[in-house]
């Protein structure tokens, strides 16, 4: 409105003054007149809002509430051709009732009639690529967990899944619990691909309110809202462990796996996180289990200084600590043990710990195995030796060679969020 004023309207009112067209000047003053009064009335708007914010929490510190009942959620399209072709038939829908708009205002002839058909297309056209694109939204839909993704909240969300979950989804969250069989619809398949678009708002939903037209049921008067977060996080943790299954002793391109952090105590004294070795070090961290264990502790322990020297943090993680302290004598070793946190860690990462040699379900599955992980120093696992499959880093240059490439790599992927989305 400004350059208005200044440019066209004040270059209109001297060209009548120097053509001393007077009677044309009075409405021409009323016309700049009001519109100087609009641009200061929205500028004076623009400051009470700017006053407004001023004193208003930042939007990061509220959670939000999301008005609709749906969303606009693209990776729908990897998942369904049938929305790919709705997608491009409203593409071309629009681009039709498009150029008869354009059409409409070049060519006087016909105009209100292409001006009618052009805008009808065009909302057609939308509405048809918009409802390709949009999925199911819930006031929660993007709210932020209040839980953080950490091997406590992920092992506590564990024990809730297990009590109320299981007997429905099944123990590895393939939908094929003991009860499954008689519901119908069938429970959802937790580790599908399908599982990983939705939102953890969405789950905490779900969780809080149940699902329509299905069995089941909410647990807002059963689990707390921290219970609840913590197992929307074993949620995701369940639903990446399935794609971890294609995990190698080779390093993945790709940084995807978010390890949960942990904090934890080792017999050393010593108190730390797993994020505290971000940006610093490669983190070799040992699901130890004996007498399983036994041998490679051997190993490692003679090839500790080389590993350190090489700027790899190594966490061994007992399944039973006390035990672990009776059968060793740690007073002699170089490797530092957890003894606090280890329960919590165990049991999170070894949902990471199979392969599609292991059948998830089966009581085997559940069995205490030595598995390691590297991670690397944004915080993703990037590779996983599990020792009973032999191979691998049993050959210790070959574990060697794998921390070289993480050292080296150029990879700009930012550091994981604290929280699940």
């Amino acid at each position: 409105m400004a350059t208005r004023n200044r440019w066209r309207l004040k270059p209109r009112l001297s060209d009548l003054a120097n053509h001393n067209d007077l009677g044309k000047i009075p409405a021409l003053l009323a016309q700049l007149r009001r519109s100087v009064i609009a641009e200061a009335s929205l500028g004076a708007a623009i400051l009470v809002i700017v006053g407004v914010m001023s004193i208003t929490p930042p939007a990061r510190h509220l959670q939000p509430d999301w008005p609709f009942s749906f969303r606009l959620d693209w990776s729908n399209l990897a998942l369904s051709p049938d929305a790919r072709f709705s997608l491009n038939t409203g593409g071309v829908l629009s681009i039709v009732g498009t150029v008869l708009l354009v059409f409409a205002v070049a060519v006087g002839r016909y105009r209100r009639w292409m001006v009618g058909v052009g805008a009808i297309i065009l909302v057609v056209g939308g509405l048809i690529a918009g409802n390709a694109i949009s999925i199911d939204a819930y006031p929660t839909t993007y709210m932020r967990p209040s839980a953080a993704y950490n091997a406590i909240s992920v092992a506590n969300g564990m024990l809730l899944y297990g009590d109320s979950c299981a007997v429905c989804h099944g123990v590895a969250g393939y939908g094929d619990g003991p009860a499954a069989a008689d519901l119908k619809p069938k429970p959802a398949d937790l580790t599908a691909q399908h599982a990983a678009t939705h939102t953890a708002g969405d789950l905490y939903w779900w969780l809080s309110h149940g699902i329509k037209e299905t069995a089941m049921p909410g647990f807002k008067e059963s689990f707390s809202e921290d219970e609840r977060w913590d197992l929307i996080n074993f949620l995701r943790a369940l639903s990446t462990a399935e794609r971890a299954r294609s995990l190698a002793p080779v390093t993945e391109a790709d940084a995807w796996l978010v390890a949960p952090d942990f904090a934890y105590g080792t017999d050393r004294g010593e108190s730390k996180t797993l994020k505290d070795h971000r940006g610093d070090k490669i983190v070799l961290l040992v699901l130890v289990s004996l007498p399983e264990s036994r041998d490679r502790l051997e190993q490692l322990e003679k090839m500790a200084a080389r590993l350190t020297s090489a700027s790899v943090e190594i966490i061994l993680v007992p399944s039973d600590a006390q035990g672990y302290r009776n059968a060793v004598d740690s007073a002699v070793s170089q490797l530092p043990v957890v003894t606090e946190g280890n329960d919590e860690i165990f049991k999170t990462f070894s949902l990471f710990n199979h392969s599609f040699e292991t059948d998830r379900n089966s009581p085997e599955a559940l069995l205490p195995k030595h598995t390691e992980f590297l991670i690397d120093k944004r915080g993703y696992i990037r590779a996983r030796w599990i020792a009973k499959e032999g191979g691998g880093w049993l050959n210790i240059e070959n574990l060697l060679q794998e921390i070289e490439t993480l050292q080296n790599e150029k990879s700009q992927v930012p550091a994981p969020a604290d929280h699940v989305h």
